[in-house]
């Protein structure tokens, strides 16, 4: 079973997202949680149950962990999972069908951008939300 599959049966999503206790995978070039350990399991989620069912999951799981307190640096690692969607989707073909991320999900993330500004230097937010408008010609937020 996946890590992402383990963590929602055990209600540990939040977690799992973030890197934090037992699903923190060491980045051995910059010291810190390695997001593409868990971009691996959400596409093997999407291959074993459905990428239909993998939005409906991320969706839901993004605005819940968009709830809690989050640092600048696990914000922009949330965001990375959307701009993996969007190369396994648009330039490698891994994804099918397209993830129509919720208007609840965009409000979310909205607002946490909003609280982030208060607390330091978003310019990797920034730089993400930019390379999706830039390279995918997709903008999260209206």
């Amino acid at each position: 079973m996946n890590d992402y599959q383990k963590a929602i049966d055990s209600g540990n999503v939040s977690n799992y997202l973030l890197g934090r206790g037992e699903y923190f995978i060491l980045n051995r070039d910059y010291g810190d949680h390695d997001i593409s350990s868990v971009y691996m399991d959400l596409l093997n989620f999407g291959l074993e149950n459905g990428e239909q069912q993998l939005y409906e999951q991320l969706d839901h799981d993004l605005k819940q962990t968009m709830l809690e307190e989050l640092s600048i640096k696990e914000f922009t690692n949330l965001l990375g999972i959307i701009m993996f969607y969007h190369i396994y989707r648009i330039e490698e073909g891994r994804f099918q069908t397209n993830w129509n991320i919720s208007l609840d999900l965009k409000k979310a993330i909205s607002n946490k951008i909003i609280d982030l500004k208060n607390v330091g230097d978003i310019s990797n937010i920034n730089r993400i939300l930019v390379l999706l408008e830039k390279r995918f010609d997709f903008i999260l937020l209206d």
